[in-house]
């Protein structure tokens, strides 16, 4: 049989009588931003094994606590309110490497993420491109299409299995390519001044696609700074200023 994933991270609450992502939910906007502050900080993501490497836990952290505050400040959980929520329930992160090939297999240079609530189910997928180096397929922006449309087929594959996703979250090395932006923005109806904070694909997935940026700090430390790319928050400068996930 194989393997179901390489690593693991557990979600946990720190604090008990302290703000939750629970809390939060029940009551989204009778809390203030430092309620929310302190509920993303009041929950613990740990790795279950020391050699779960550094950013794919950095990557995770961001989407249940930089995303959930982020949508929250800017009133994007109002669009994209299934997905904010499913995040509050979820309680462990699966992460695994495909592997391409049928004799000689060969790792992918991209990791997959399925955000798990307690009963196992998927509500989340995400996948996260290894920097990208002069060699890789996935230099040039046509690479880079590809990268985003297998992934978005992987998430589909995910929903046939009965996954009830909420949502999808790519990332893509920074400065993001305006290619990619650009086929997004098609496919999740951009133009229209309302359905592009909802950033929705079409069926069959019927999910918000959610687009975050990387960029490695070069100091040998596994970490990254990331950005929230897609869709864009106009007027709001936070949303594009990269932030550091410690």
């Amino acid at each position: 049989m194989a393997k179901q994933f390489d690593y693991r991270l557990l979600i946990t609450v720190g604090t008990n009588n302290a703000f939750t992502l629970t809390t939060v939910l029940s009551a989204p906007r009778q809390c203030l931003p430092a309620d929310v502050l302190a509920a993303c900080q009041n929950t613990r993501i740990t790795a279950e094994s020391s050699e779960t490497p550094r950013h794919f836990s950095i990557f995770a952290t961001y989407v249940i606590s930089e995303y959930f505050a982020l949508a929250h400040r800017t009133g994007l959980y109002n669009r994209q309110r299934g997905l904010w929520e499913a995040v509050g329930r979820v309680v462990e992160v699966r992460v695994k490497r495909p592997q391409f090939g049928i004799f000689n297999k060969v790792n992918a240079p991209f990791v997959d993420f399925s955000f798990l609530d307690s009963k196992g189910q998927t509500l989340i997928f995400a996948s996260l491109l290894d920097e990208v180096g002069s060699e890789s397929k996935y230099e040039t922006d046509s690479g880079l299409k590809k990268y985003v449309e297998d992934a978005i087929k992987r998430a589909e594959k995910e929903k046939k299995r009965g996954a009830p996703l909420a949502g999808l979250f790519l990332g893509l090395p920074n400065p993001m390519s305006k290619t990619v932006l650009d086929m997004v923005a098609r496919q999740t109806g951009a133009t229209d001044p309302v359905a592009r904070y909802e950033s929705m694909l079409p069926d069959p997935l019927s999910v918000p696609l959610n687009l975050i940026g990387f960029s490695w700090i070069g100091d040998g430390s596994g970490r990254m700074r990331v950005q929230f790319s897609h869709p864009q928050l106009k007027g709001f400068s936070e949303a594009s200023t990269l932030v550091e996930v410690n």
